[in-house]
């Protein structure tokens, strides 16, 4: 224990003694009543210079610490079995106040923690904004290549997220982010193979121009999550004018040729669509929608197999009566 362990206000609650694990896997709990402490991080090393977590898991954090009603729990993974040090520090609510080393504990991890092992690197703009992981709380594993996150977030924040490869950012639209009405936001990822991904997870306030960084989760993928993976892009007037969608959250697989995409239209936006091919010329005429009980539905039968676009136009009768405005877009695959 440091020499400040008490006197920051610091307690052991669990475990008392150093730790063997049988599966990689731990938790300590620290009691803590000291109103100037904000949060606590914490450190994993593994013991041996002929292993380097580093190297062979960049980008991953093995450790997550979140606040509890009597102080903070320090969640663990190791990756690899060995012997780890486990130094745990506390943060002040005074930035200028240097960070507090608390204490060391000394673990023997009997095997490490797969196929993935470790938890979402979160920024300080994280926890200051009041943000909190929902779930998962832990790095992911998606055999199916698609992911899932949700934060319980605030009504001025709006988040979104991007998904990395290495040092390459990947496609914008492999991410898709909606908000709940329990005052949630999800966000959902495709990854287009199997591999191991980072999920960045940025936030905007509304009074904001610049987004912050808030979150990284690692993603272990078994496959593509689609032969036509990713989201559709929605401009912000497809939201703004009340539009959602509703059986086509997803880029769209069509094996008869036949597309149908329906969005809730309760505010009755006129609504077209135009076919583009995969050289962005466009096929054919525009096609209407068809509204009934406040959702509109556009159905197109593809030309021929291959890539197509699918931009969808609205005019806002309540603003401007002739003037068509983009909404959203799709990526269509035809495939037989």
């Amino acid at each position: 224990m440091g020499s400040e362990f008490y006197e920051a206000g610091f307690h052991l609650d669990r475990p008392l003694e150093n730790i063997v694990s049988q599966d990689g896997k731990l938790s300590i709990s620290l009691h803590n009543f000291n109103s100037q402490i904000s949060r606590i991080s914490s450190k994993l090393e593994l013991e041996g210079k002929d292993k380097d977590l580093k190297k062979e898991f960049n980008g991953f954090s093995f450790c997550y610490c979140e606040k509890t009603n009597s102080g903070f729990q320090v969640k663990v993974h190791c990756p690899l079995a060995g012997e780890y040090t486990l130094k745990i520090f506390a943060k002040h609510f005074d930035k200028d106040h240097p960070d507090t080393y608390v204490c060391t504990y000394y673990i023997n991890a009997l095997s490490g923690v797969g196929p993935i092992p470790g938890f979402p690197r979160m920024s300080d703009t994280f926890v200051s904004w009041g943000l909190e992981l929902k779930e998962p709380q832990q790095n992911i594993y998606a055999t199916d290549g698609r992911a899932s996150v949700q934060l319980k977030t605030t009504d001025d924040v709006s988040v979104v997220g991007y998904l990395q490869k290495g040092n390459q950012n990947l496609d914008n639209s492999l991410c898709f982010a909606k908000a709940t009405e329990d005052g949630a936001s999800t966000i959902l990822a495709h990854t287009p193979e199997a591999g191991v991904f980072q999920l960045n997870i940025f936030g905007k306030k509304s009074e904001s121009k610049e987004a912050e960084y808030l979150a990284t989760f690692m993603i272990k993928s078994d496959m593509a999550a689609s032969p036509n993976p990713g989201f559709p892009y929605l401009k912000d007037d497809f939201k703004d004018w009340g539009l959602g969608l509703v059986d086509q959250v997803e880029n769209i697989v069509s094996r008869d040729g036949r597309v149908s995409v329906t969005f809730t239209n309760p505010n009755n936006i006129s609504i077209k669509s135009w076919l583009f091919d995969k050289h962005n010329k466009q096929i054919g005429n525009s096609c209407p929608g068809e509204t009934v009980d406040h959702k509109t539905t556009t159905t197109y039968q593809l030309p021929d197999t291959g890539m197509f676009k699918l931009n969808v136009f609205g005019t806002n009768l309540s603003i401007d009566s002739t003037k068509q405005v983009f909404l959203c877009t799709y990526k269509v695959l035809y495939t037989s």
